[in-house]
């Protein structure tokens, strides 16, 4: 979520967050709804650390 999204603000994503069984949720400073195009950097580094947690998450629950 971008900090400064006025289309979807953060706290909207409580409501999905509520409904998933791990979620997390990154607020990009200085983000509006356009997070790619805004904050390329920041947001590529955040899904870039989803992805990797994400794995570990899932390998996690192949070994048990």
């Amino acid at each position: 979520a971008g900090d400064d999204d006025k289309m979807t603000p953060p706290k909207a994503s409580e409501t999905l967050r509520r409904a998933l069984t791990h979620p997390t949720i990154e607020v990009i400073k200085g983000g509006g709804h356009m997070m790619m195009i805004e904050r390329p950097d920041q947001t590529l580094e955040t899904l870039k650390n989803f992805i990797a947690t994400s794995a570990t998450l899932e390998s996690l629950n192949e070994t048990n």
